[in-house]
């Protein structure tokens, strides 16, 4: 279990709760011994009846009921947190989102998915891919030969496949980008940017320290939303582990407290028994 702020609860609550949320769409926030923030996350589960359950959204001073069978870009979720984050990646209000989670939890597959439903209903008008280009391990390949977007190319793979999976593999790489307008950027290159009207989603963010994080979420203009993701324990640069950017963000009062933000620690592995497997054993 993660000592960093996860960005939802499971609380037991009366049953009468749960199904004054199915009826009102709401219910206000009954325990004020709680620490409740907002856009934190809410499963309740009825204390007589485990199999009765519900789940909702802190605003303001309320819990408002999600869908629980809402999909972005024909991507569904598998489990509750990814169910938080489909919320999350959909309400524009929401202008950052923060998702966590070892891999194989779907960080990636979910962003990309709030990216297109978001150039979809027009809210953006362009995606803006990127992440840290960093390599695995102490056997780096160099320098990369060509352009700029020839050197950053092989750090998304990641990107294109999970594009493959939403539009299918029919869609070649290149027509995806051009038809979603999406751009590869790295984040060496953010200095001075500023972006409207953009979805822009920065992976492994835990290879950033606090500055280099504080300068990336600075690039948001008007109407624009960031998802930044990261697993705590992957880190592949030697950094300070106090100076994690992701790190120093999630766990913040003033993230946790702010209408704009939304976290979410993903916890299951839906990449395979495997990947589930050797995440446990190498990610404790």
């Amino acid at each position: 279990m993660s000592d960093n702020y996860q960005g939802f609860r499971v609380v037991n609550v009366d049953g009468k709760k749960i199904d004054d949320l199915f009826a009102v769409g709401k219910i206000p926030i009954w325990d004020k011994r709680i620490a409740w923030y907002q856009n934190m996350y809410v499963n309740l589960i009825d204390e007589t009846n485990p199999q009765h359950t519900g789940v909702g959204r802190v605003v303001g001073e309320e819990v408002i009921k999600l869908n629980p069978k809402m999909q972005l870009a024909g991507v569904k979720s598998r489990n509750v947190e990814q169910l938080f984050a489909l919320d999350a990646l959909l309400d524009p209000k929401i202008e950052l989102v923060i998702l966590t989670g070892r891999a194989g939890t779907g960080k990636t597959l979910l962003a990309i998915a709030g990216a297109i439903d978001g150039y979809e209903r027009k809210n953006y008008s362009q995606i803006i891919l990127s992440k840290p280009m960093t390599q695995i391990g102490k056997h780096k390949i160099g320098t990369l030969p060509g352009e700029i977007a020839d050197k950053f190319h092989p750090y998304l793979i990641n990107y294109e496949s999970n594009f493959k999976q939403i539009c299918g593999k029919h869609m070649g790489l290149q027509d995806i980008l051009e038809h979603y307008n999406i751009e590869f950027r790295p984040i060496q290159l953010f200095l001075g940017a500023s972006f409207v009207d953009t979805f822009l989603i920065v992976d492994e963010a835990q290879n950033l320290e606090n500055l280099e994080v504080g300068a990336l979420l600075t690039r948001a203009g008007e109407g624009s939303k960031i998802c930044i993701m990261g697993d705590y324990k992957q880190v592949h640069d030697q950094i300070d582990m106090r100076a994690q950017g992701i790190k120093k963000l999630v766990n913040d009062q003033q993230i946790k407290n702010s209408p704009l933000v939304a976290t979410i620690e993903l916890q299951h592995c839906e990449r395979g028994a495997l990947a589930n497997l050797i995440g446990t054993v190498f990610g404790e």
